[in-house]
């Protein structure tokens, strides 16, 4: 992250302000322990369920961060040279931020949503483009709100694109991401049971999720969804087999990543011969369907990146996709709720 806004600037955003502190940001923090240098970094006091930031603040301090966003005025009264901007919500206050760089740009902002395969997608795509592209892309798997507020401030000057990956939570918050993000492109990866818990049914569930791309003219979605979603493009595992031939992973669902990540590579200009030349180069993700020599011949399996009932189906599917002369074994961990 290397941002440039004066204190003063940010300060504004949030509230009226008379301070003239003539500091330059350079990067926000919201977790102490991760601070190594705070020279010219904004700390985010944020609230959650188990921890309150404020209780950081000092620890912070001590770190040489010198300027705080919080929501219990005083929080830093008794450190040196300490400034604060006092908000309702230190979260709601970053999303601000975010919003606001994030406008800063006129570029192409990919926005990525589904049930599963939301991590591979973006980091598929993000390697096909980047042989062309200067690509700004959500870490790991951060998205949630804090997650696409950190994506959003990755954003540079030298960026062409940016991927963003968006999760759905409850009702409503996919709402508030879109407006945060403002895509321009969409992807929606996949349609399986995740969150269903949370909606009165499929039908509505979807329908939240395709609110990411309410305001964009067009996103691409799995033909296998058997459902035509308005402004959406359905894209089929048969659709660019020209282009995979150097492509070494046989399952269905890798297939179906990997030509949702072609049509945007597409869509966002790049030629085939690019994409011919960058195809080889795609592995499965750390912890998603890493492949180990074990002894006595044998080949292990790390899926341990995410587990429900549509990561398990794609798992073993794909175990007997690339190993099917093969004995299989599978060893699950159970969370005992109780």
């Amino acid at each position: 992250m290397k941002l440039n806004y004066s204190y003063q600037e940010i300060a504004t955003l949030f509230s009226e302000t008379n301070d003239s502190e003539s500091a330059v940001i350079q990067s926000v923090a919201y977790d102490s322990r991760t601070i190594i240098n705070g020279e010219n970094t904004l700390f985010f006091a944020l609230k959650g369920v188990f921890r309150n930031g404020h209780d950081y603040i000092k620890d912070a301090h001590s770190k040489g961060v010198r300027h705080f966003v919080v929501s219990e005025k005083g929080s830093t009264n008794n450190l040196s040279d300490a400034k604060e901007i006092v908000v309702d919500d230190a979260l709601l206050a970053l999303e601000k931020l975010a919003h606001y760089h994030r406008n800063k740009f006129n570029i192409p902002v990919v926005a990525i949503t589904g049930s599963n395969g939301k991590t591979t997608v973006k980091e598929w795509l993000a390697h096909l483009l980047s042989g062309k592209k200067k690509v700004a892309r959500s870490p790991k798997s951060y998205n949630s709100i804090l997650g696409v507020a950190l994506s959003l401030l990755e954003i540079t000057e030298s960026t062409d694109v940016a991927i963003i990956e968006v999760g759905i939570g409850e009702k409503g918050i996919i709402v508030r991401k879109e407006k945060m993000i403002e895509p321009t492109n969409g992807i929606l990866t996949s349609f399986g049971k995740a969150h269903s818990e949370l909606f009165s049914s499929d039908d509505v569930r979807l329908e939240e999720k395709c609110n990411l791309f309410n305001n964009i003219s067009s996103f691409f979605y799995p033909a296998d969804l058997k459902k035509s979603l308005p402004k959406g493009k359905a894209v089929s595992v048969d659709d660019y087999s020209d282009l995979l031939e150097k492509f070494e992973i046989n399952d269905n669902v890798s297939r179906q990543n990997v030509c949702l990540a072609i049509a945007m590579s597409k869509e966002l200009g790049l030629s085939d011969e690019e994409i011919k030349n960058r195809i080889g180069d795609l592995s499965p993700l750390a912890m998603r369907l890493e492949t180990f020599d074990g002894v006595n011949n044998n080949i292990i399996l790390n899926d341990t990146y995410n587990l429900d009932v549509d990561s398990l189906r794609h798992s073993l599917t794909y175990q007997l996709s690339n190993y099917k002369d093969r004995k299989r074994m599978v060893v699950l961990g159970l969370h005992d709720k109780n």
